[in-house]
């Protein structure tokens, strides 16, 4: 998704995107889990759309309610994470903006893995891959 949409999207488009950003800084410093994860299933759900895929967008609709109590949990104990997360994003639509395929291709891969192992191994037990994928993701 995001290497079809680098370096396509328009002025009102990118606006669109960082606007969820500014938000989601502003809710990471202040530590507003239960707003930030809204907006963190916007920005996936928003690229989804920009790119024209609605199977995506229908998916994500679908697993809105299952992913924000399990996000809201994780958020709450990990507040730390919020500002990573927040980051992540932020490299994510610099590199579409500015054209990089490769770039944001390789940023939204991190991220994702970055948050898959997060999501099923918290706080490291199982070795702390979510905690070396922050460097490859940030």
């Amino acid at each position: 998704v995001v290497a079809s949409l680098t370096g396509k999207l328009s002025d009102d488009q990118l606006q669109q995107l960082y606007q969820i950003l500014d938000e989601q800084d502003i809710c990471a410093e202040i530590r507003n889990t239960n707003r930030y994860h809204q907006l963190d299933l916007d920005f996936h759900t928003t690229l989804a759309e920009l790119h024209g895929n609605s199977e995506m967008v229908r998916t994500l609709q679908q697993m809105r309610d299952k992913m924000y109590r399990l996000s809201r949990r994780l958020h709450r104990l990990h507040p730390d994470r919020l500002s990573l997360n927040a980051q992540q994003h932020r490299a994510i639509v610099d590199a579409i903006r500015e054209g990089e395929i490769d770039k944001s291709r390789k940023s939204m891969q991190a991220h994702l893995a970055w948050g898959r192992a997060f999501t099923l191994d918290p706080n490291g037990r199982l070795g702390g891959d979510w905690q070396r994928l922050t460097v490859a993701a940030g």
